[in-house]
């Protein structure tokens, strides 16, 4: 299946170079806005990085940080070096109800 979501993405980024790809909007900051070549481009670096780490195809490959404009280039980073992208939420310690004085967040 990534392999026809690489393929769409590519399609687009031939078709729709300059055209917003994602804009990442910031409550405390200004948006970011990427344009389909510079995501693709992004992607590819990405993915190669991750191939010459040990990353193969068919692989899950965890996220697991906060929200921000660099997760785009991640996700299809990964997507790029053949693996699985699985996005885990960051645990907030706050909102971790346990009934064990031993249980603790690692």
């Amino acid at each position: 299946m990534s392999d026809v979501i690489w393929n769409r993405w590519m399609h687009n980024a031939e078709r729709f170079p300059e055209r917003d790809a994602i804009v990442h909007w910031c409550a405390d900051g200004p948006s970011r806005r990427w344009r389909w070549s510079e995501l693709l481009e992004q992607a590819r670096r990405v993915g190669s990085y991750l191939r010459g780490q040990g990353v193969r195809p068919g692989e899950v490959c965890a996220l697991i940080f906060r929200h921000c404009p660099q997760f785009y280039p991640l996700y299809m980073g990964i997507v790029a070096a053949g693996a699985l992208p699985a996005v885990l939420a960051i645990p907030m310690p706050g909102c971790i109800q346990t009934n064990s004085s031993k249980a603790s967040l690692v």
